[in-house]
């Protein structure tokens, strides 16, 4: 499936994205693919489980970031949600609000499979 196509089926706005990598569509699918690898998610369901919640809002606050830059809009919200939850002083509810988080990653990583390479 071409990149344009997986993208749109999970909700990114192709057009935008592509406008973000300079319209240059082999750099964007480069940064695309190179998503899956990026360490940021591992290690947020590590201090997760550890409940480090410092290093929980820390993890968050990066993927929220890699999230809005590469046109993952939900998870971007819910990543934000969870960094504004722990810096309201909350923390009884992380693992719930991780598990969201984890749907929508998991949706992505599934939906990026589909991309011819």
């Amino acid at each position: 499936m071409e990149i344009k196509e997986a993208l749109e089926r999970l909700g990114v706005d192709y057009k935008i994205l592509k406008q973000r990598f300079s319209n240059n569509e082999g750099l964007l699918k480069k940064f695309i693919l190179k998503f899956p690898n990026d360490a940021c998610y591992a290690r947020l369901q590590t201090a997760v489980q550890a409940k480090d919640y410092k290093m929980v809002e820390m993890e968050a606050h990066t993927l929220k970031g890699v999230s809005a830059n590469l046109g993952f809009e939900v998870l971007y919200l819910k990543c934000s949600e969870l960094v504004q939850y722990l810096r309201d002083g909350h923390t009884d509810n992380v693992e719930e609000l991780n598990k969201a988080i984890i749907e929508e990653y998991n949706k992505i990583i599934e939906g990026l499979t589909l991309v011819d390479h």
